[in-house]
């Protein structure tokens, strides 16, 4: 696991979980805005990558598909992300996690597709 990883999706995930146990509203606030930030900058990214896939040499799109290949990884912290926030009482945040999971999903099984 990168640092970015960490700091993106395990720490968020710590921080709530800590949140509820002990009753500190302020934390499970801080990690569900992290987690909100981090799917809208996602969403973002994949409508960015999308309109520019036709663009892309093909030295980018085989570092993409490199990094791409496995998705087990992305697609289990994004159900527990998706599980914790239902169970956090954040379900208005659920929408924009389950949206920016399709767009990167389907961005990436494009950029897979395409040879």
């Amino acid at each position: 696991m990168n640092k970015n990883f960490t700091l993106f999706n395990v720490l968020p995930l710590v921080i709530g979980w800590i949140g509820i146990k002990y009753g500190i509203n302020w934390l499970t606030i801080i990690a569900t805005t992290v987690i909100v930030s981090r799917s809208i900058m996602s969403l973002i990214l994949s409508a960015k990558l999308h309109s520019s896939l036709s663009h892309l040499s093909e030295t980018v799109r085989s570092r993409y598909r490199a990094v791409l290949r496995n998705p087990q990884l992305t697609f289990s912290v994004a159900i527990i992300n998706m599980i914790s926030l239902a169970l956090w009482g954040q379900e208005e945040s659920l929408i924009i996690l389950a949206i920016a999971t399709g767009a990167y999903f389907s961005v990436r099984h494009q950029l897979l597709r395409k040879t």
